[in-house]
Parts: structure tokens; sequence; C-alpha cells
């Protein structure tokens, strides 16, 4: 294991045992604290390089694919891009791990038996956003920069979600597990994303950034960043009980 990815394994595993899980750094992997499940770290990208809000100023940005192995002999599964940006190479790698932790983890804990996580919405039977044949955990916006407020209300009013629902029914095989992730940022003054990055299933998904061009988003001057993930889950393989409440 490479020290960079020992450093970022170690930082995720602390911000785990912040989140109450009972994690723990191990060679194979972070523990996870649930079952027998790992996460999981490929660097995709690491650079030094000028600052996009402090031109002249140098900062050290990451771009980390971070996974969870349900168990020991199984693929990795919900790893899609997460970047990091900081003055050091550890503040950034923080960075992409408190992003993982605070957007991406609480959509997946009830998917390797934990609770649905805070702010994570189950789509289900009865949902005015019911995607047939799926449920959906979807998971709160990761919104950052001068236009929080701007932003919030942008997507309250017209979520990128169902800008994705006939994609997701058209498009998606129905007997396994999907997993999104969409992303943006945006420095310089205009709308405030002129395109949503998308990463289906660890992959790059331009079907579905091209469904988010059409979306109106508020003129902005400041740096903003949106993030969401989400994972969608065969009908037939989970039940959702009381309150949303769901049991694989």
């Amino acid at each position: 294991m490479s020290p960079f990815t020992e450093t970022a394994l170690r930082i995720v595993a602390e911000f785990l045992k912040h989140e109450g899980l009972d994690a723990e750094f191990t060679e194979a992997g972070t523990r996870l604290g649930i079952g027998d499940s790992l996460v999981e770290i490929e660097t995709l990208h690491d650079e030094e390089s000028e600052h996009p809000d402090a031109p002249g100023e140098l900062i050290r940005t990451v771009s980390l694919a971070i996974s969870v192995r349900l168990e020991p002999d199984s693929r990795p599964v919900f790893g899609n891009p997460v970047n990091g940006l900081g003055e050091t190479l550890k503040d950034a790698l923080a960075m992409a791990a408190s992003i993982w932790v605070e957007g991406d983890l609480p959509t997946i804990l009830p998917l390797v038996g934990g609770r649905v996580g805070k702010g994570t919405q189950v789509v289900a039977e009865g949902h005015e956003w019911r995607v047939d044949p799926w449920v959906v955990f979807l998971g709160g916006y990761q919104l950052g920069g001068a236009h929080v407020g701007e932003l919030t209300e942008c997507v309250r009013e017209n979520p990128p979600f169902l800008k994705l629902r006939d994609l997701f029914q058209h498009s998606l095989t129905t007997d396994t597990i999907h997993w999104l992730t969409l992303s943006g940022f945006r420095s310089e003054p205009g709308p405030a994303f002129g395109r949503l990055d998308c990463w289906l299933d660890g992959q790059e998904w331009p079907e579905g950034a091209d469904a988010l061009q059409d979306m109106e988003w508020p003129e902005l001057a400041g740096p903003r960043f949106i993030r969401q993930f989400l994972a969608l889950v065969p009908d037939e393989a989970i039940e959702v009980v009381g309150e949303g409440r769901p049991e694989v």
C-alpha cells in the first residue's frame, strides 16, 4: 500500500469514527464497522496547480475514487470521483474524505446494513418521484462557495434528479444496484453551472450530463460548488418499512 493511499484511508477512518462508526484502518482498507465492509481508495489525479480563485497561489488538488467492498471477495461498489483541494496534500485528502463521509456515506449506509443517514431521501412506492422499478436513495446536496442560498433555492425548485428519471427507466439494467454522482464547479461570473458532470457506476455518463444541460441556473459572480450522490436498488432486493427505513 502506498503512503498516499494509507494516509487517505487513515483520514477516512478518523472521519468515520467521528460519525460514530466502529471504523479501523487495516492493511486491506479501512473497516467501515458494519459487517465485513471495507473502504478502498484509488488515486485518479494528484497535482499542484494554481488556485482557481487566487491567481498566483499554488494549491494541491486530488481526485479519489472512494469505494466500498461489501464482502472480502466482492467487487468494490459506489466508487465515483471525489475531489479535494488544500494547501498541502494532507489538506486536499482531508477535504475529499470529508466530502465522501458527509455526502456519499449517508446514502451508502443503509445498503451495507446501517441506517439511513442524515439528509438522505428514500424514493419508493407511493413517492411522487418514484422511478420504477427501483428504490432510490437520494443524498442531500453539498453546496459551497459564495452563493449557497441562491443554489439552495434553485435546486429546491428544479431538482437535477428529475431531469434524469426518464434515463434511469430506459437506460439502466434492472437487476443490479446502480450509483451516480453529479457535480459542478465554476468560479467566473455567469450561469451557476454551464455543465454538471455525471458519473454512473464509476464511469463518466455523457447521457446524464447532456440531460442536465437545459437546467436553468441563476447568474452568479463568485465561486460555487455542487455535488449529489444517489443509489438505485432493484425493488426485489429491498423492502422499505416504517418511516422510509429499508430492509435489505
